[in-house]
């Protein structure tokens, strides 16, 4: 049997670790709603993750929002212009997570 990527602690951990005051994701969610309900949410986030890994369905969490956010200066320069992403709040749990176990494991192997 082959090993989860994911357990229910990292997925508890990560969403505790979500930072407050952030913009909304791409639908709409903030980070809040998680860390309230993380308790109910935890088990389905997990299952989520777990279903991503094995059947391959992460594409539409690689889509993003680009918001140019004007600096200062000349509006009709795009240099003026820095850029935020935003993207899926399940994606960021995710890739929080895998980033915590590559490094574990690169760890392990040192």
């Amino acid at each position: 049997m082959e090993e989860d990527i994911f357990c229910l602690e990292d997925v508890e951990f990560k969403i505790k670790k979500l930072a407050n005051g952030t913009t909304r994701d791409i639908e709409g969610y903030q980070a809040e709603i998680f860390k309230m309900a993380r308790l109910v949410l935890i088990p389905h986030v997990y299952k989520l993750h777990s279903l991503a890994v094995k059947q391959d369905f992460l594409k539409p969490w690689t889509q993003s929002l680009i918001v140019p956010i004007f600096k200062s200066g000349d509006k009709n320069i795009p240099s003026n212009y820095k850029t935020i992403m935003i993207s899926h709040i399940l994606a960021k749990l995710y890739g929080l997570i895998l980033e915590k176990k590559k490094f574990s494991v690169w760890l392990e192997n040192q």
